[in-house]
């Protein structure tokens, strides 16, 4: 599931005071993240080029908006450049990059359960009274489970899209696969569903 860092927004500190740090999030693209945190009297923005460097290239302070004229006039002492929270900002971006490579992982395993439905249907089209396998509608609870937690406004279509089918047979593949127990109920006409230890049982063994 994708996470971006909690940002925090602190009023400027009154002169006197203890800095206290607060991080907000001022921009983030694929290429390039910058940070702004506030400290004290002034504005602290930064920028890292990627989520893979070790550290800022560019740093720039500034008085920050509504900042009391007395402490912006003492100048940016050591303290503020010292509670420049350097350290914490570096491993909010690192736990952005482990986020981004667990939901791309993520991403090739759903593609994979993908395929392993649309061919069970391409070869096997019209089971008939056998019907399918406990390993297919625990595929299928899988698949629309994670578009659940990825909040797609229709997870059904979403199968069906995927797998080739149309959506009146996505569904029944969903409501089949709660009745067998691979998925939990959803919320009264809302999306919804988690899988169940014995649908992650079947899957395990499987992927």
């Amino acid at each position: 599931m994708n996470r971006d860092p909690r940002s925090r927004t602190d009023e400027a500190q009154p002169a006197g005071r203890a800095a206290e740090p607060s991080v907000r999030n001022a921009a983030t693209t694929s290429q390039e993240i910058r940070r702004s945190t506030r400290i004290g009297a002034w504005q602290v923005n930064l920028r890292w080029p990627s989520l893979d460097s070790e550290g800022p290239v560019e740093l720039s302070i500034k008085a920050g908006p509504g900042a009391d004229p007395a402490e912006i006039a003492r100048g940016i002492t050591g303290n503020v450049l010292r509670a420049i929270p350097l350290a914490h900002l570096t491993e909010e971006l690192r736990e952005v990059r482990r986020t981004a490579q667990n939901l791309r992982k993520e991403a090739v395993r759903i593609d994979g359960v993908a395929e392993l439905i649309a061919d069970t249907i391409r070869t096997d089209p019209t089971p008939g009274r056998r019907g399918r396998s406990e390993e297919f509608y625990a595929l299928v609870a899988a698949l629309y489970a994670w578009h659940v937690d990825q909040r797609y406004p229709n997870p059904v279509k979403r199968l069906a899209d995927l797998c080739g089918a149309s959506w009146r047979v996505s569904a029944n593949w969903v409501r089949l696969a709660r009745e067998k127990g691979f998925l939990t109920e959803g919320h009264e006409r809302r999306p919804g569903g988690e899988l169940t230890e014995k649908a992650s049982e079947i899957l395990d063994a499987m992927l």
